[in-house]
């Protein structure tokens, strides 16, 4: 069977943008932070396939070009600022399975 993600790189690619760098993505109630890992763990193997990037390029430009939050506790932000950091090492540290079960 065909994995998601290469369905999703598919969909983007035909859909006419020319680098997933443009895609930005805002959770303007970020709270802990489980919507920005979750597009960080969806457009990281992304960005992975169509530009040719390692985990950690990836990882470090999804978190510097695509991913934004907005929250007014500050509490929450660094809920959220720990989140992403602990998705990212393992991403760094290759512990997140990149293939569709």
């Amino acid at each position: 069977s065909s994995c998601r993600k290469s369905f999703a790189v598919k969909s983007f690619e035909k859909s006419g943008r020319l680098s997933l760098s443009e895609l930005k993505t805002l959770d303007p109630c970020c709270g802990s932070g489980h919507f920005l890992v979750a597009a960080l763990l969806m457009l990281t193997p992304m960005r992975m396939e169509l530009e040719g990037l390692s985990a950690t390029e990836a990882v470090d430009r999804v978190l510097a070009e695509n991913l934004h939050g907005l929250e007014i506790d500050q509490r929450c932000v660094e809920l959220a600022a720990f989140a992403l950091a602990l998705a990212s090492w393992r991403f760094h540290a290759g512990q997140v399975l990149l293939e569709c079960r």
